[in-house]
């Protein structure tokens, strides 16, 4: 029997995000709307802040080629989300309707660490409870999902 493949499905996003690079408006010759891709990353740090890692992600929006995101300020965004399961960037699709400026990221930045809401089907896959950094003997229940971003995590 062939290897059973995770099936994959969009995911509700919100979040906040920095333009990696310039926006790249795509259309066909002569239109005025278009497909405007922006590369860009996802903060993710675990419990209590112990596992930093940024994943890569590409954001696209159907809207008029004017509409890019300019670099140096972060925005809040909503769409949907969506991870292959070919090992590729995930893509975040969002609602250029939706698209509010948080404000330039150089003069004050925000922490965009574990500061996303995703609403999917999903799998528990394990219940942990973890111990907080330092004497405090306090603890909490976390579960772990997985989540697909170009490959399998667990979160914790």
């Amino acid at each position: 029997m062939a290897g059973i493949r995770v099936p994959n499905h969009p995911a509700g996003m919100t979040g906040l995000f920095e333009p990696l690079n310039e926006s790249i408006p795509k259309a066909v010759r002569g239109n005025m709307y278009g497909n405007i891709t922006t590369p860009s990353y996802l903060q993710c740090a675990g419990a209590y802040n112990t596992k930093l890692k940024d994943f890569d992600l590409t954001l696209i929006t159907k809207t008029a080629l004017n509409n890019v995101l300019e670099l140096e300020r972060s925005y809040y965004l909503s769409g949907k989300l969506i991870a292959l399961n070919d090992g590729s960037t995930p893509v975040f699709t969002y609602t250029q309707d939706l698209v509010a400026p948080a404000g330039p990221t150089s003069n004050s930045p925000l922490s965009f660490t574990n500061k996303a809401t995703v609403d999917s089907l999903g799998i528990v896959v394990s219940r942990e409870e973890v111990l907080a950094p330092g004497d405090t003997g306090e603890s909490k229940l976390f579960s772990g999902a997985q989540v697909i971003l170009g490959r399998v995590l667990k979160v914790m």
